[in-house]
């Protein structure tokens, strides 16, 4: 009988609204392989991104802030982890981190948010650093044809990993913020005894999807 393998690519996705509002979900992977006449195997197995608990939420009315404010806020950051898991096969798991389901508002497009993204050891991986230390991050829109570097995302890649010891995890550390080049949108309020502007309301989301497949 032929080799027979088949593997299943998966798509695991966090929510980040505006800046971060974070959740964890894990879809599970099947490998199917057949030899001569042994007993066909199927081996299974679940990749998860998971968040710290204490970093689930979401920022509103957030003004445009220097690199310096954007990476010192603690409101700006969610730390969150890559996790692999399977029997005792011997196997891998690669994986690619990359933005998904971008949402702009009228005027606070990419062009206007920043990102930037840290491993477990707060080495930069996407960002401004100056002697390893981040600085600030990137224009959201300058990843547009970012493929992930094992080539399952094609657009927007972050960074990507391969998990060779079942249960190990991946950490990681993003940020993002309101740019301060943007300029929100105001309107003329005067009435004749007063003189005011009146500034609109403007909303930014995406997500940050990984997606997975045995190695």
């Amino acid at each position: 009988m032929e080799n027979n393998k088949k593997t299943l690519i998966l798509s695991i996705v966090g929510i980040l609204v505006l800046v971060i509002a974070v959740v964890g979900v894990s879809f599970a992977m099947y490998s199917f392989t057949g030899t001569g006449t042994k007993t066909n195997v199927i081996q299974t197995g679940t990749v998860s991104m998971s968040f710290d608990p204490d970093n689930n939420f979401a920022v509103s009315n957030q003004y445009p802030m220097s690199d310096a404010k954007g990476i010192a806020s603690e409101a700006n950051k969610a730390e969150f982890g890559v996790t692999a898991s399977w029997g005792t096969a011997t196997m891998a798991v690669k994986y690619d981190l990359g933005i998904t389901n971008i949402t702009p508002g009228s005027t606070l497009t990419a062009e206007y948010i920043k990102v930037a993204l840290l491993d477990g050891e707060e080495n930069v991986i996407i960002g401004t650093e100056n002697e390893g230390e981040l600085t600030g991050g990137v224009k959201l829109s300058t990843l547009a044809a970012t493929a992930g570097p094992n080539g399952l995302i094609s657009t927007y890649g972050l960074t990507g990993g391969t998990i060779t010891t079942s249960g190990a995890t991946d950490s990681y550390t993003i940020l993002a913020y309101v740019s301060d080049d943007y300029n929100l949108p105001t309107s003329d309020t005067s009435e004749e005894s007063t003189q005011s502007l009146t500034s609109t309301s403007e909303t930014f989301s995406f997500k940050v999807g990984i997606s997975a497949a045995q190695a």
